[in-house]
């Protein structure tokens, strides 16, 4: 599957290790950014994801922040949002682990 992955610096230290083992399970990933923990406009790389998905050019999209908050926001726009093409996130909060 073609996936789009795109996270904020809080999320970049689990950023790594989720685009390692979607491409170790077969699937084609396409890493939005960001590059490090220096702060960064996160609503621009939700935006890079979801673009991908809505051009075809991914199939899914995963969006990785530090609260969740903000992927959580732009879900819930309105339908004309293109946040709303589909994109997840996963919550990396101090003490959560994923798989």
């Amino acid at each position: 599957m073609k996936l789009a992955v795109g996270g904020d610096h809080a999320g970049f230290s689990m950023k790594g290790p989720v685009v390692e083992y979607l491409r170790s399970q077969g699937h084609e990933v396409t890493d939005y950014g960001t590059d490090s923990e220096e702060p960064v406009d996160f609503p621009d790389i939700a935006q890079r994801v979801t673009t991908a998905i809505l051009s075809g050019d991914a199939e899914r999209g995963i969006l990785v922040c530090g609260t969740g908050g903000r992927c959580s926001h732009c879900r819930e726009q309105g339908p004309g949002h293109p946040c709303r093409a589909g994109a997840r996130h996963a919550l990396c909060a101090p003490g959560c682990r994923t798989r």
